[in-house]
């Protein structure tokens, strides 16, 4: 049998490569690194995982995400997780895929317009990014008054994968 541990968040011990947030949402003590990951995951014979971008410890800053997906491609793809409201995030997931080998998008909706949520001009441009670079993505649905926004979207973009 195949098993994915299809969400996995990941976290650096080493905190001045990889600055986090203030006030961070730490994992327990000694575990949370790619590498304590790995080997639960042997133990448990778990053959790959979907890392995903951690916000609550790093922002919107992907780079221990990328850095995880490139060093290890044969067993964990990263799912990365831009903010919406920056025009800059549809090219930095462009480049994010090519360059690291991230898989996926996590979509989160915008901060800026509450009632349009995933249907907002910066969440469109982010999923025309992951469409064009062969990505999925996977839709953070966390409020029921967001599912008509999501729904509107995934409707208008039939040929992206979209995992909830």
């Amino acid at each position: 049998m195949l098993i994915i541990d299809c969400h996995a968040h990941i976290y650096s011990p080493d905190e001045k490569r990889y600055p986090v947030r203030e006030k961070p949402l730490r994992p327990p003590p000694g575990t949370g690194s790619v590498e304590h990951l790995r080997q639960v995951s042997r133990a448990h014979g778990v053959a790959a995982v979907r890392a995903i971008q951690t916000v609550t410890f790093y922002g919107h800053d992907n780079s221990y995400l990328c850095d995880s997906a490139k060093a290890n491609p044969s067993w964990l793809g990263g799912v990365a997780t831009l903010d919406p409201d920056n025009p800059g995030s549809p090219s930095m997931l462009r480049r994010f895929v090519r360059d690291y080998g991230v898989k996926s998008l996590r979509s989160t909706p915008s901060t800026t317009d509450a009632k349009a949520a995933f249907d907002h001009a910066g969440v469109r441009a982010l999923w025309k990014a992951a469409a064009d670079e062969g990505a999925t993505v996977d839709i953070f649905l966390m409020r029921r008054e967001w599912i008509p926004s999501a729904s509107k979207l995934i409707a208008d973009f039939r040929s992206l994968t979209v995992g909830f």
